[in-house]
């Protein structure tokens, strides 16, 4: 009896030890990336203002839209304005923001007439909002940049240039 008790006990145990069959499970599962290209910008035109006339007595603006015309309360001379224009490209309709200067530029005359204009109120085409940018099924799009000029009162006249920065980021 005591030969059956050990048998049946160890039995019990075994069964205990090992647990049901149905109580554990696995499975599997893949992971993956899709490799893009990164989001690039080029200058392909510089901005111009074109001639403008400076008043004797008062700061007078420039304004150049991004499809280049030329507005404001100076007095402009001959000859078109041209907005700044890159080109972005990257990954086939991505969409992308557009960060425009968050301040003036300054530009001046070479050597510098120490009397520097003020370049602000940036505008663009695709506009700085979140997504605006699409790019097109080849992966590119063309960004045009206006701003505002101001033109000091008696402004020296001459040839003036300076820089921004503009930046394309994908959303």
């Amino acid at each position: 009896m005591k030969k059956l008790i050990l048998t049946t006990l160890s039995i019990v145990i075994a069964l205990f030890a090992t647990g049901p069959a149905y109580a554990a499970d696995s499975t599997s599962a893949s992971a993956s990336a899709t490799l893009i290209s990164a989001i690039s910008i080029s200058k392909t035109l510089d901005m111009n203002f074109g001639k403008v006339v400076p008043n004797a007595s008062a700061t007078k603006t420039v304004i150049l839209a991004t499809n280049s015309g030329r507005s404001g309360t100076a007095t402009l001379g001959n000859g078109l304005g041209v907005a700044a224009s890159f080109a972005v490209s990257g990954d086939p309709n991505a969409t992308y923001t557009v960060t425009l200067p968050a301040s003036a530029a300054s530009i001046d005359t070479t050597p510098t007439s120490g009397a520097p204009m003020d370049v602000d109120t940036w505008v663009s085409n695709p506009a700085d909002t979140a997504g605006a940018g699409l790019l097109d099924g080849s992966g590119a799009q063309t960004l045009l940049v206006g701003a505002t000029l101001h033109v000091g009162a008696a402004q020296p006249t001459g040839s003036y240039t300076g820089s921004f920065n503009v930046s394309v980021a994908y959303n």
